[in-house]
């Protein structure tokens, strides 16, 4: 049932999960570095913050980017799929 409903096979979806996984934890570090630095830097330590903001502190900086970043990189692989498929 699988096979029928996703032409992408199964070996190459785990080395895309893969990638994605990679990429996530990539930006995450260097997001970490990025703010610990510049935390260090400006205020000599972690600035105190309520709950509501680190929250949208948080999802500016990490889940908005992410859910931008991974429709740019699988759209061109969707339509070389469905192209391949179409002819």
């Amino acid at each position: 049932m699988v096979k029928e409903n996703n032409p992408i096979p199964y070996k190459l979806r785990l080395k895309e999960l893969f990638f994605d996984y990679l990429l996530i934890v990539t930006y995450l570090a260097l997001l970490l570095a990025v703010a610990m630095t510049g935390y260090l830097l400006v205020s000599g330590g972690l600035p105190s913050r309520g709950e509501l903001a680190s929250q949208v502190i948080a999802f500016l900086s990490s889940v908005l980017p992410l859910i931008l970043i991974f429709p740019t990189l699988t759209i061109p692989q969707l339509a070389a799929v469905v192209s391949e498929k179409s002819d």
